[in-house]
């Protein structure tokens, strides 16, 4: 958005040709503009979550895909190395209404997955390898590996959901 500012007619003077008001409302205008680009509701990982509402897109380069009733997530594809490691985590945009989620495997082969949605404000949780917690970037709430808050503002779990692993490397997480 632009502001339109007009020139002075008197040329005597050094006016920039806006009333102080026509420059205030301008400032207040673009300040309110940046502070609503600020609050998208994105939080972290928004970019980099694989989409399995459409039934699991591709799955050949993507690995997660509907299977039943269920999402599958295929540790040997390349595309999710992140949660083949321990100590990894990735967002999964699943079917409604069920939203993004997100799973991550704290120690060898005990995967969790929960809502992604922190409770407080509706941003991406993000996994924290070190500290073992899921944490909403927004406004600081914290949540166990169990989707308890740990730390408010939140004062409702993120919901969780079974997930296990099977011989074949995938892990599949139980929606129903």
């Amino acid at each position: 958005m632009s502001l339109r500012v007009l020139p002075s007619t008197d040329s005597s003077t050094s006016d920039c040709g806006c009333s102080r008001r026509t420059l205030l409302q301008g400032a207040a205008v673009a300040a309110g503009a940046v502070a609503i680009a600020g609050c998208g509701g994105g939080g972290s990982g928004d970019d980099d979550a694989v989409d399995a509402s459409n039934g699991g897109g591709d799955a050949a380069s993507t690995g997660v895909t509907m299977c039943g009733a269920n999402l599958c997530v295929d540790l040997n594809v390349a595309a999710n190395a992140a949660l083949a490691a321990v100590g990894g985590a990735m967002v999964i945009i699943a079917p409604a209404p069920h939203g993004k989620l997100i799973v991550a495997q704290p120690t060898a082969d005990t995967f969790v997955a929960m809502s992604a949605i922190c409770t407080h404000a509706g941003c991406t949780v993000a996994y924290q390898k070190a500290t073992n917690i899921m944490a909403c970037p927004c406004h600081g709430s914290k949540y166990d590996v169990d989707g308890k808050v740990a730390v408010g503002p939140a004062a409702r779990d993120l919901k969780t959901f079974a997930a296990a692993v099977d011989a074949s490397k995938v892990v599949t997480i139980t929606l129903a």
